[in-house]
């Protein structure tokens, strides 16, 4: 599968059709049926649109840049899906298996202060940055700088007893610095090209 798609997106870094692309295709082929819902899988553009964009591996500074709205969106649906119990979309969509992807990352990321594979960003059309893939990942990031600087202020009881909880040693700050795969894409190109120039000036969008 992975030979089928890089014939259609040969500009498309293989880990990130790995980790992006490859999942939905072996579940529902490639490319995939015309009633399927691909189009809303990838953001509602074509392989073709991701295929132009300009794609680079990097070493950026989480704190330093600016996130738009729909993910400060997702990343207060997964923390009502995963931490608070809400039965949202996140929750109906991946369920248990959500909440344990969610808390593997977050392990991992505890222990060793980076992300287990770089998620991968997009520049949307107004400069700001999305998680085209990878948002149980980057919410796990976002926890563990939580977890740890309220385990900076816990008794040593409840600091242990949350360790033990998540079955590690010692906690440490995530590194602010990781690597990341950005997406720039041309968003002239785009198939919403005018509804987003509308939506922009009309004072909408983020």
């Amino acid at each position: 599968m992975y030979e089928v798609i890089t014939k259609v997106a040969p500009n498309i870094p293989e880990e990130v059709i790995k980790l992006w692309l490859l999942p939905f295709a072996n579940e529902r082929g490639f490319p995939p049926p015309s009633t399927d819902k691909w189009d809303i899988k990838i953001t509602g553009e074509t392989i073709a649109f991701w295929n132009d964009a300009c794609w680079d591996k990097v070493n950026i500074d989480l704190s330093s840049i600016e996130y738009s709205k729909s993910y400060f969106d997702v990343m207060r649906g997964l923390n009502d899906a995963y931490n608070r119990g809400v039965k949202n979309d996140y929750w109906e969509h991946l369920g248990e298996d959500g909440k344990k992807r969610y808390n593997s990352f977050l392990v991992y990321i505890l222990k060793n202060r980076k992300f287990p594979q770089p998620p991968i960003l997009t520049i949307n059309d107004v400069g700001k940055y999305e998680v085209l893939d990878g948002n149980h990942r980057f919410f796990g990031f976002v926890s563990a700088e939580k977890i740890y600087a309220e385990l900076k202020s816990a008794s040593p009881e409840q600091k242990q007893s949350f360790l033990k909880t998540l079955k590690v040693l010692t906690v440490e700050p995530p590194h602010i610095t990781q690597e990341v795969w950005v997406c720039k894409p041309k968003w002239e190109n785009s198939q919403n090209a005018k509804t987003r120039a509308c939506l922009r000036s009309a004072g909408f969008g983020d």
